[in-house]
């Protein structure tokens, strides 16, 4: 996923990561690694961080959803940026032991 935007001229010193954990509790950089790989951990060290959706000082308060009205908040880094892009690792935590 780095390559394409550093083909085009980005540095990756520009690019940041956010762990989109929801409530869960931020992902030690051991886990980030098992995940991620220990080399994309190492690499962007403080630029690759978790979300905290309890984090009031990191949140974004976009208003609500109009047709259900739910209040919608992101990380100040999805606002921030020039552009965002989500990509799903598929990390299960602790949910395949009920699954097998």
């Amino acid at each position: 996923m780095l390559e394409e935007p550093e083909a085009a001229g980005v540095s990756r010193a520009d690019v940041s990561l956010v762990c989109a954990n929801a409530l869960h509790r931020k992902l030690r950089p051991a886990e980030l690694a098992q995940i991620l790989g220990p080399d994309l951990v190492a690499e962007f060290g403080p630029r690759l961080r978790c979300h905290d959706a309890e984090d009031s000082a990191e949140l974004v308060d976009l208003g609500c959803m109009l047709e259900h009205g739910y209040p919608v908040e992101v990380h100040r880094l999805v606002v921030e940026t020039d552009l965002t892009v989500y990509v799903n690792a598929r990390y299960n935590r602790g949910f395949e032991k009920l699954l097998t």
